[in-house]
């Protein structure tokens, strides 16, 4: 799966924490305090762009999947927008669904 997370405004210390590993939500909840309230997510199909298809080790024009999402603080600050692509054929999703309390 290719990700990538577009500039947005951070603190320095959660750029500062930020890995290959870290969730950039992460390092923003533990290191500055700000942590995401909702989020919305878009998933679609795609096709491959050369500079993705290079990236994924397959050719320009083939389908996939395109995941993009958008996080926002209870204040409607941005947290973070992020953009996955990945081939169609090796992709898997988990969705853990719980009921809020009444």
């Amino acid at each position: 799966m290719l990700r990538s997370l577009e500039q947005l405004p951070i603190c320095g210390a959660a750029a500062a924490g930020l890995t290959d590993h870290t969730p950039p939500c992460t390092a923003l909840a533990e290191m500055c305090g700000i942590r995401p309230a909702e989020a919305e997510e878009t998933i679609e199909t795609s096709l491959a762009t050369p500079h993705e298809a290079a990236l994924l080790h397959t050719d320009a024009g083939r389908p996939m999947l395109l995941l993009t999402r958008r996080s926002r603080t209870a204040e409607g600050e941005p947290v973070d927008r992020v953009r996955s692509a990945c081939r169609g054929a090796q992709c898997k999703f988990v969705a853990a669904l719980t009921r809020a309390a009444d």
